[in-house]
């Protein structure tokens, strides 16, 4: 593009005032408080799973358990609850995080997809894992893509069989942050506080 001389008049432009919405897709998994405190392999976030004592949940009172991305970032929340030998699992995406994304500003939007796998000990994972030890979620026995992206997956009912007391839930999947560039953002305001 030539720009213009001393004596032209530029006549169109094409600036836009709007910040350009960013987003990203991360895995997430759902972990007892400290994140990576439990897992079915030595290393990777994968494998991590939850202890879940049935009848610790009902439906109006299910247990929380956090919903980390990456290494210890809280996007979201994992209601599980149990009743007549089914266990409810929920995935719940949601809050501001404006730590996600360095001099970004924005949130967690939605899950893309999710891994479910649910086992009485340890040993209930090995028909989900590679010969060395290392996780399959896409092997996992509850499992969904979505095209579009969803804030909550609506109840997930698994069906018990014999598992009893307590038990471990391998809950992985996939959920996007959108944001913006925050200098960009506080200008805009600034504009628009102006007007």
């Amino acid at each position: 593009m030539e720009l213009p001389g001393e004596n032209q008049v530029i006549t169109e432009y094409n600036f836009v005032n709007e910040p350009i919405l960013e987003c990203f897709d991360e895995t997430v998994w759902a972990a007892q408080k400290k994140p990576g405190q439990t897992r079915f392999v030595e290393r990777g976030n994968w494998g991590t799973y939850i202890e879940y004592t049935l009848s610790d949940g009902t439906k109006s009172d299910p247990m929380e358990y956090p919903l980390f991305a990456g290494q210890h970032i809280r996007a979201g929340t994992l209601l599980v609850y149990d009743d007549n030998n089914s266990l409810h699992v929920k995935y719940v995406i949601e809050g501001e995080d404006n730590e996600y994304m360095e001099g970004m500003c924005g949130s967690w939007t939605g899950l893309t997809e999710y891994h479910l796998h649910v086992a009485q000990d340890p040993d209930g994972f090995a028909g989900v894992t590679t010969r060395q030890g290392n996780p399959i979620p896409g092997q996992f026995d509850y499992r969904k893509e979505y095209d579009e992206k969803f804030a909550t997956t609506g109840w997930i009912k698994v069906d018990l069989g014999e598992l009893d007391g307590k038990i471990l839930i391998a809950a992985h999947g996939v959920a996007w942050w959108c944001g913006y560039d925050c200098d960009l953002l506080a200008k805009l305001q600034k504009l628009l506080d102006s007007e």
